[in-house]
């Protein structure tokens, strides 16, 4: 008869913990589809020291903005009201040059309203493939665009009155399977260790 030990038994259920963990994870997986969606979490501070915060769902195989979850100044903002790409101004005659990819999200109308712009991704500012930067804020304009402006994210309050943005970013988060790996990854390295200690 065999008998575990207490190191034993504890790599054990470190194993059988992380094996529920998968299979808990793998199940509450969506199916998969075409599309690549991916969540981004976004970060930006404005001139006044006020800051966003939230999520951004972006489909990078279409290059759309699907959702939005921000928040600023107590206000959550969740309706897109525009998204495209953004030239700024073109004099008559000239071609108009892609400054970024813009979007705008409210509270059930247009103000107040977050404008963000940020960097595309292809000579006409797309989304497709998007894996995060920079908002075009203070820190960081984007342009010139024909007429040679450059261009801020701003808050576009109800009195027409705007805050640019000083600096602002969004960072993909992990998707699902890269956080099976992780913790599999964790869990195979408690497990060696285990075995090292017990020879």
């Amino acid at each position: 008869m065999h008998t575990l030990s207490g190191k034993q038994t504890s790599s054990k259920l470190v194993l059988m913990f992380l094996l529920c963990l998968v299979v808990a994870l793998l199940v509450g997986v969506q199916p998969a589809r075409a599309d690549n969606v991916t969540v981004f979490q976004m970060s930006g501070t404005f001139s006044d020291n006020s800051t966003v915060s939230g999520t951004l769902t972006i489909d990078l195989t279409d290059g759309m903005i699907t959702a939005s979850n921000l928040s600023y100044l107590g206000q959550t903002y969740t309706d897109i009201l525009t998204q495209g790409a953004f030239f700024g101004e073109t004099d008559p005659g000239q071609t108009p040059i892609p400054v970024g990819y813009d979007f705008a999200v409210g509270i059930f109308s247009f103000a107040p309203q977050l404008f963000f712009i940020l960097p595309g991704t292809s000579p006409v500012d797309s989304l497709i493939g998007y894996d995060g930067g920079s908002l075009c804020s203070f820190n960081a304009s984007c342009g010139p665009d024909q007429e040679g402006d450059f261009f801020v994210s701003s808050f576009d309050a109800v009195d027409g009155s705007f805050t640019g943005l000083q600096s602002g970013q969004l960072v993909a988060t992990p998707e699902p399977s890269t956080v099976i790996l992780l913790l599999v990854g964790l869990g195979l390295l408690l497990l060696t260790r285990s075995r090292q200690a017990n020879a």
